[in-house]
């Protein structure tokens, strides 16, 4: 599920051993996942993406993607965390 998440955000996937790692590419940027043995509670990544209309990414996939909270107004930019399917916050 969480490969599947990664390729829909756009990323491209370059290696993948199942269950074991799996890795991508965006533009310059290489993601990789590994599973762990045990869960860990509200892990955070620091990985942080940039869209055109976060407001309108937030309304269209609403029901897809497991958005935390709504949309907050920084300084910076518009900003919403998520989770991917391993419970990754991003």
């Amino acid at each position: 599920a969480a490969v599947d998440f990664y390729l829909r955000l756009g990323c491209k996937l370059k290696f993948r051993m199942k269950g074991v790692w799996a890795e991508f590419e965006l533009g310059t940027v290489k993601i990789g996942l590994c599973p762990t043995p045990q869960p860990i509670e509200d892990r955070r990544t620091g990985v942080v993406f940039e869209v055109t209309d976060l407001k309108k990414l937030v309304e269209d996939h609403k029901n897809e993607l497991m958005f935390i909270g709504e949309p907050i107004e920084k300084i910076h930019g518009i900003m919403i965390g998520l989770k991917d399917p391993s419970g990754n916050i991003l």
